[in-house]
């Protein structure tokens, strides 16, 4: 915990990276490009809007070429394991899923730059095309982990990361323990965000998860009536897999065709059930709008929602599962549920972000959002009338 502390710490400590700095990164593959460099050939250009690391764009105009650095946000290891990351990006790359890593420093990475790709907006996600493809190359990712994939090669197997709890990923590890450090920096913390409030729902929300079950109002009868129906959605949805695990627009870039898109940032990539990597995509689409109506930008369960599960499911060989009504109903129930818990995880992260990162983005208001306007709304629609709202 101590560790956990110091190094939150440090991200006060934010060292402005000149274009100097990200050239010198750069030149660390492409040495032949020094020459160049002071030549005054070369140039770099800040791509604004990243709320966890800093990237550039480095392009050298006689050589035509350019290549994308990224500076580790400072401190950030206290939510991301960099080793793993990175073990995870080769192995997706080595796929054709992610742009190639092309060398590392210790606190940043250049990649292969993606020419005319172009990152998606909040409201792009309700074109059902985007979404298709989107839920196409989700399942994609998805699909290496699990057990029955036979195309991994032993260096490509090797690549996977540990999996710490085969039931839940790393989800309660993080929400939990990101709970536990925001208790420990202080009291005003703790009133400021009702702490105790949010770590009662977490451990709530983890029962209700884990125990397969929804809290209703339901007769014995109707719980037995659909029993089959929940046990399909658990059998979907709970497989623990790979995910991306931060699917907001930014980390969707599309090129040419709608269909071509790529899925990038893959620094929060770890094991948890695929239907958390769902929900946290679905919560996405309201974007980082402070003033948000959850009713009019979640996506909508017969349409939206619909169509990506199906482009999912089909990428798996199982689209037929969404056309049983029950099976469908308790799909979305159980998506709400994972929604919780997205907000729960992403609030616990900004409260932490708050206290301690010069990023210009406002992390102590979204952390209200995502723990209480937020949560309220997925809660109520999973069936949550009993819970602690």
């Amino acid at each position: 915990l101590m560790y956990l502390l110091i190094e939150l710490g440090r991200m006060c400590k934010v060292k402005e990276i000149s274009d100097r700095d990200v050239v010198e990164v750069a030149l660390h593959v492409y040495s032949s490009w020094r020459s160049d460099v002071e030549s005054g050939f070369v140039d770099v250009e800040n791509l604004k809007g990243g709320i966890t690391n800093s990237s550039f764009v480095v392009t050298n105009r006689k050589r035509k070429e350019k290549v994308l650095v990224k500076f580790y946000g400072e401190g950030t290891d206290v939510f991301i394991n960099r080793s793993e990351e990175l073990k995870i990006l080769k192995l997706f790359a080595a796929k054709g899923l992610t742009p190639r890593i092309l060398g590392c420093q210790h606190n940043a990475r250049i990649e292969e730059f993606l020419e005319d790709a172009r990152a998606l907006e909040p409201k792009q996600f309700r074109d059902e095309r985007f979404s298709k493809a989107i839920a196409k190359q989700l399942a994609r990712i998805h699909q290496i982990s699990s057990p029955d994939y036979t195309g991994l090669s032993q260096d490509e197997f090797k690549l996977l990361p540990n999996n710490i709890d085969k039931n839940s990923g790393v989800l309660w590890k993080n929400v939990e323990g990101w709970l536990r450090l925001a208790s420990d920096l202080g009291e005003s913390i703790e009133k400021e965000y009702d702490l105790s409030r949010v770590q009662r729902r977490a451990s709530q929300l983890r029962v209700i998860l884990e125990e397969n079950h929804c809290v209703s109002e339901k007769s014995e009868f109707e719980f037995a009536s659909n029993g089959f129906a929940k046990l399909k959605a658990s059998e979907i949805l709970d497989q623990v897999r790979v995910c991306h695990n931060d699917l907001l627009s930014g980390n969707v870039l599309w090129r040419n065709e709608i269909a071509d898109v790529t899925l990038i940032d893959f620094e929060y990539s770890a094991w948890n059930p695929v239907g958390f990597d769902i929900a946290n995509h679905f919560c996405e689409f309201a974007g980082f709008e402070l003033n948000v109506d959850y009713e009019k930008t979640y996506p909508d369960k017969d349409s939206i929602q619909k169509a990506f599960m199906h482009s999912y499911l089909s990428t798996i060989n199982q689209s037929d599962i969404v056309q049983d009504d029950q099976i469908w109903d308790e799909i979305v129930k159980r998506l709400y549920l994972y929604a919780c818990a997205s907000d729960l995880w992403w609030g616990s992260w900004a409260i932490l972000q708050a206290t301690s990162s010069q990023l210009d983005f406002p992390y102590a208001e979204y952390a209200h959002l995502r723990l209480e306007k937020s949560f309220a709304f997925h809660a109520r629609k999973a069936g949550l009338e009993t819970f602690d709202l």
